[in-house]
């Protein structure tokens, strides 16, 4: 029996919004009219958003599903006695979850960035350091020192279910190493860096590496665990991503796109943010320029040692910053806010809307437009360059 919510990619007790949502995002990558579609598999999402989208086809198929997986632990509990009545060992008051951890490791150069793209799912990223090294990657690079391991190599593991694992639709997601700007000398030393991808700009999918049906990464919504380690100040990227995704102290530069789920980041030495949907992103040590892009009901928190700072909110989208920032370039359209509770050196405020801009003090000028029933409220500091019109 298929599992609709492992095909697209949503816990059992998902909204409607959440089915459509993850519907749409697959249905771009697998249509057949797109370029690398794949006419089975589509028909598969699109047989599963039938089924979910509709209340009462839903209910039928969970009261089937959870009847299928009733039937499968009774068989698997009469396996268990068989055993217990050969000798084999005592019976467990419960049947276990199988479950299956899939791990690797992959070298790359300090000249690269780290991709993840395309993922619905739950993602923990923690640096590379030689006390997080695994034994599996101590054991695959065992002629190179700790310290210069942990400079080089990302560590991957999943773990989840086995049946859901398996059930992963085919390479659902483009997700590992983009490697940019190598000199010819990196991309053709041997021995370590043979586990590379040739060429500038190619990625080292996890597809490739494991198999047609091996990687499967929709950990937010279904009991999958998603680990990486990823060496400090190596550039972090993540496009179009949905879930639950936690940073640890990288002090590295990252750009990401979120389409709905929350964002957790530890110190970035820059910061490019784009929100939509109902994102939530919360960034509590940037030390270094900010970009920011709040659009639906999405919400921004900064903090931390910001140098520049760029803002574009729409809609109900909201952005609070909790830390000087020396120059300010906002636009704010729609029931946009932007919020900055600190000091500000030069700012400048264009308002279009309802938009509402709030600056604690404006030490240096504050510029900009203002059309429609827009606001900006600030305290002035010393008498503006040009006020805002």
């Amino acid at each position: 029996m298929i599992n609709h919510y492992a095909t697209l990619g949503v816990l059992p007790q998902a909204s409607f919004e959440e089915v459509r949502a993850s519907y749409r995002q697959l249905a771009k990558r697998y249509h057949p009219d797109v370029k690398g579609g794949d006419a089975h598999a589509f028909a598969r999402i699109r047989e599963a958003y039938e089924v979910l989208s509709e209340p009462t086809r839903r209910s039928a198929f969970d009261t089937a599903w959870k009847e299928e997986r009733e039937r499968k632990r009774r068989a698997h509990e009469q396996t268990q006695g068989r055993s217990d009545a050969s000798g084999a060992g005592p019976r467990p008051s419960h049947s276990p979850i199988p479950m299956l951890t899939r791990v690797m490791s992959i070298a790359m150069p300090r000249s690269g960035r780290f991709q993840i793209d395309g993922i619905i799912g739950k993602i923990v990223v923690e640096p590379t350091t030689p006390e997080t090294l695994w034994d599996t990657t101590l054991l695959k690079f065992r002629d190179l020192d700790r310290e210069k391991l942990a400079r080089h190599v990302i560590q991957v593991k999943l773990s989840g279910e086995r049946e859901l694992v398996q059930a992963m639709m085919p390479r659902p997601t483009d997700f590992g190493v983009e490697i940019q700007n190598a000199t010819p000398e990196e991309r053709n030393k041997p021995g370590f860096w043979r586990n590379l991808v040739k060429g500038v700009g190619r990625k080292l999918s996890l597809g490739d590496v494991f198999g047609d049906k091996a990687f499967g990464a929709y950990g937010a919504f279904l009991p999958l665990t998603l680990t990486l380690t990823v060496p400090i100040g190596i550039p972090l990227v993540l496009r179009n991503v949905t879930g639950s995704i936690t940073l640890g102290d990288l002090r590295s530069d990252l750009v990401a796109n979120m389409l709905g789920g929350v964002l957790r980041a530890g110190a970035l030495s820059r910061a490019g943010i784009t929100l939509h949907g109902n994102s939530r992103a919360y960034l509590g040590s940037v030390e270094g320029p900010v970009d920011v892009m709040a659009f639906g009901d999405s919400q921004i928190w900064l903090d931390g040692k910001i140098t520049r700072m760029r803002a574009v909110v729409d809609n109900h989208g909201q952005v609070e910053v909790r830390c000087p920032v020396p120059a300010l370039l906002a636009e704010v359209y729609g029931n946009g806010l932007l919020d900055v509770r600190s000091p500000v050196g030069h700012a400048h405020c264009d308002v279009r809307g309802a938009g509402y801009v709030r600056l604690a003090s404006v030490r240096q000028a504050l510029q900009g437009t203002r059309s429609g029933n827009g606001r900006v409220d600030a305290v002035l500091r010393q008498r503006p360059a040009a006020a805002v019109s």
